[in-house]
């Protein structure tokens, strides 16, 4: 027994022992998550205390992960599978992201105080109170309701507290001073002219009083302060001015040298302006004008100048000067709006005088001086009257700077406006005596095209003014909801044509297609339409430009203006969903390919198309001669109804497709259709540009319209410089391969990923039904890199440079023919595009 015994012991160790060449594995494990910090536990017990971490597993085992605010995750974690575990964890909060106009204002969140704005708070599921607390502006409260993963941002704009203080300004004498009111220091914001009671926010703690003559005083404000008194007792200052207007100028109040600058925004030379008037303010013997001379068709150069010098109305015209010599590329409207609310520029004012017509005098008055001083273009430079051409910087006036410096004895304006009164009378007359320039009108260019464009109308657009039976010109307007800055200024000049031409002037309204990717502007159209047909086009059309014009209209504006037009809103549902609508839009549409019409708003007078928003001067002259080419047709025989069709018979129209044909190599491409077929559409696809989205989605629903015979060939055109793009144009070949090349570019197209690494191309081809080792092995094997350069190749042979490209029978369409376009569009396109190629067979 005792043997026996033994013997079965050592049997139940060799059983329980481990074989040497059996031992369990034990593998270290990479945990990490979104957000990092997560506790990770095995099997119930704690790993690690923070992700990133490494976790040493013997087999399969039970993981979870758990993060403060964040849903836990569980799940079976075999180490053999991988040596990375990376999880994101769904938040179990919603944020809030809070800002203010101005930031640094307190928030409490259900009645506990909060952190500053701008801020981003976190918040459990649910209803909650954000009330902003400042004991300088009025309280306010935003309720918000949210849900977990969501994100909401909340703004808040509040009127600051004011309070009324009594003003007083005077000279060393006692003498009451006209002076302007500033508040937010020298360069702030204009409130009035003393005397006077003027209300002030309660928090401003001090003022600015500004004379032109008698300089500036700065006084202090406390809690209890009642009546505001400033002595001014600085320097005499003559105001430089031309004419009637006064000129912006800064510096030395005792100069030795006045240096009188000629400007143009938008003017590449000019951009050392901004660093020159930078180093000579800073001079203490130099005193600095700006005489603009924008150019005559440079619309952006006259706005900017008119965007500072309105800014100067409210005393911050160096500070625009500067900001627009740096943001030089950016001088729209809207961009100029946006510069001076960064300048913290009152707004309405802004914009006020952008509107006047003195703003606009005042600017021609400039213009002209510059021509009579300098009948070239900017930038130049006048040093105590002497001429200096070339300037590139303040070291190329150093010399002549220095030199005056020393000529002229006493610092004062006396002896330099002696000196300039010497030199250069003319300048001299301008600046000081109130010379006016010469009358002569300046020499300005063509501002239309001598080619007639023939525009077609159907009879169906909005008309202003007079009929085809009564009217000698017929001006056409193109215009677009999502790129409109400049209506505002075209709808003024159209309202001072009709008003001067009366029924002579045909007016008509017409829309260039809106880019599907702006759901605003493509309801706005559809809005507009709805609106003619209830005879109140010109209403809600006028609502939405005066929307629009900080670049496009909003959702909410555009709502604004439906109730503002009063528009019956139970026609306008039934017309929204009436199809003829989009028809209609398509007619004006294709009109606008047709007149090589971009998004801008364009204009035609009798076909001839008007360069940007004319000066008025110009574009009633050009009303003038079309009236008069028209009478000379009337008096050769040609009936009054069919006048504009005459006049446009013989213009010219631009073409959906290329002139030239091309040969596209189609053997091992990828075909979606019979290789019979009487139509052949080829699209040159960069599968992650979001234009290639828009016209697949629009083309995959379109190919119906053109009959079962029709077949569509798939090429590759990556990126230059995306290595990412080219990697999705080598699965595409790698799904073509196994027949489900369609259903993967479907699966791709419809995805939310911009790059195509490899895991979310294998969740594609997975999505797409496809074979994954096979896909996998067709990727790493490089096969599909020679088709993918092929069609590189090919595209740069027959001169396609970027992606989406479409061709029709071996004809290219012009990209504006299909970019942005919806299915009945793009439909539509097509067709015409077939009726060409026909023609010119």
């Amino acid at each position: 027994m005792p043997h026996l015994a033994r013997l079965f012991a050592v049997s139940i160790i060799a059983l329980c022992s481990p074989a040497t060449g059996a031992a369990p594995q034990s593998n270290e494990v990479l945990f990490d998550s979104e957000p990092a910090g997560a506790e990770v536990r095995v099997d119930g017990k704690i790993a690690c205390a923070r992700t990133p971490c490494k976790v040493r597993l013997t087999s399969r085992r039970s993981v979870s992960m758990r993060a403060a605010d964040h849903l836990s995750r569980t799940a079976m974690v075999d180490p053999r599978a991988g040596r990375v575990v990376r999880w994101v964890l769904e938040p179990e909060f919603g944020s809030v992201y809070v800002e203010s106009r101005p930031p640094g204002l307190l928030l409490h969140v259900d009645g506990k105080p909060a952190q500053a704005t701008p801020t981003t708070l976190r918040l459990k599921p649910g209803n909650h109170s954000i009330r902003l607390m400042s004991p300088c502006h009025d309280q306010d409260v935003r309720n918000v309701a949210i849900q977990a993963g969501q994100a909401l941002a909340v703004g808040f704009d509040p009127e600051p507290r004011m309070r009324t203080l009594d003003f007083r300004a005077e000279d060393a004498d006692g003498r009451a001073l006209r002076a302007e009111i500033l508040i937010g220091g020298a360069q702030g914001r204009v409130i009035g002219a003393t005397p006077g009671h003027f209300k002030v926010p309660y928090c401003e703690r001090a003022v600015t009083l500004r004379h032109p003559h008698w300089g500036r005083a700065e006084v202090r404000l406390s809690a209890s302060t009642q009546m505001v008194r400033g002595v001014l007792d600085g320097s005499y200052q003559p105001l430089l001015r031309l004419g009637d207007h006064i000129l912006a100028s800064a510096g030395s109040t005792r100069p030795r040298v006045l240096v009188t600058l000629i400007n143009e925004f938008n003017c590449r030379k000019c951009r050392s302006l901004r660093a020159i008037v930078a180093s000579l303010r800073s001079e203490p013997d130099v005193h600095v004008t700006v005489i603009h001379n924008p150019g005559f068709r440079n619309r952006h150069a006259r706005l900017a100048a008119r965007a500072a010098l309105a800014a100067g109305r409210q005393g911050r015209f160096w500070e625009m000067f500067a900001r627009l010599h740096r943001h030089h590329a950016n001088l729209g409207a809207a961009e100029l709006e946006g510069h001076a609310r960064a300048l913290n520029l009152e707004v309405g004012r802004y914009r006020r005088d952008m509107d006047d017509p003195s703003l606009e005098a005042e600017l021609s008055w400039h213009r002209r001086v510059a021509w009579d001083l300098m009948p070239r273009d900017a930038p130049a430079a006048y040093v105590n009257g002497e001429r200096r051409d070339y300037i590139r910087s303040s070291h190329s006036l150093a010399k002549t700077i220095a030199s005056e410096r020393e000529a002229v004895v006493r610092a004062g304006w006396t002896e330099v406006l002696a000196r300039i009164r010497d030199r250069n009378p003319k300048l001299a007359g301008f600046l000081v005596d109130g010379v006016k320039p010469s009358p002569e009108p300046l020499r300005v260019k063509r501002v239309f095209s001598p080619t007639v464009w023939k525009v077609p109308l159907t009879g169906h657009e909005p008309v202003q003014g007079g009929t085809a039976k009564t009217a000698l010109a017929t001006l056409i307007l193109f215009k677009n909801y999502y790129d409109c800055v400049d209506c505002v200024e075209h709808h003024r000049l159209l309202a001072r044509a009709l008003a001067r031409f009366g029924d002579s002037l045909r007016i008509v309204h017409k829309q260039s297609a809106p880019p599907s990717h702006s759901p605003s502007a493509v309801k706005a159209a559809r809005l507009t339409e709805c609106a003619r047909r209830q005879g109140k086009y010109f209403a809600f059309d006028a609502l939405v430009v005066a929307a629009s014009r900080s670049g496009r209209a909003s959702h909410r504006a555009v709502a604004r203006a439906v109730s503002g037009a009063g528009l019956d809103t139970t026609k306008l549902a039934t017309c929204l969903k009436d199809p003829t609508v989009d028809s209609r839009l398509d007619e004006d549409a294709m009109a606008a390919i047709a007149a090589n019409v971009a998004r801008r708003p364009v204009l035609f007078v009798n076909g001839r198309y008007v360069n940007d928003a004319p000066l008025w001067e110009d574009l009633e002259q050009l009303i003038t001669d079309e009236m008069a080419r028209a009478s000379a047709k009337l008096a050769s025989g040609t009936p009054r109804g069919r006048l504009y069709t005459s006049l446009v018979s013989k213009g010219r129209q631009t073409s959906v497709v290329s002139a030239k044909k091309v040969n596209i190599n189609r053997r091992g491409a990828i075909r979606l259709g019979p290789r019979r077929a009487k139509v052949h559409l080829t699209l040159w696809m960069d599968l992650y540009r979001a234009p290639t989205r828009r016209v697949w989605a629009a083309l995959n629903k379109t190919r119906g319209v053109l009959g079962s015979k029709s077949t569509l060939t798939l090429k590759a055109l990556p990126g230059r410089y995306h290595n990412t793009d080219r990697s999705s144009g080598v699965a595409l070949y790698c799904a073509h391969a196994q027949q489900k090349a369609e259903p993967f570019v479907r699966a791709l197209l419809g995805g939310r990923h911009y790059r195509a690494h490899r895991r979310v191309l294998t969740g594609y081809a997975r999505k797409a039904g496809l074979d994954l080792p096979r896909f996998e092995s067709c990727l790493d094997s490089k096969r599909m890199v020679v088709a993918v350069e092929a069609d590189a190749a090919e595209a740069r042979r027959i001169g396609v440079s970027s992606a989406p490209a479409l061709f029709i029978n071996g004809y290219r369409l012009e990209r504006r023919a299909y970019a942005g376009r919806g299915q009945a569009s793009l439909g539509r396109y097509l067709r015409l595009a077939l009726r060409q190629i026909k023609a010119r067979r």
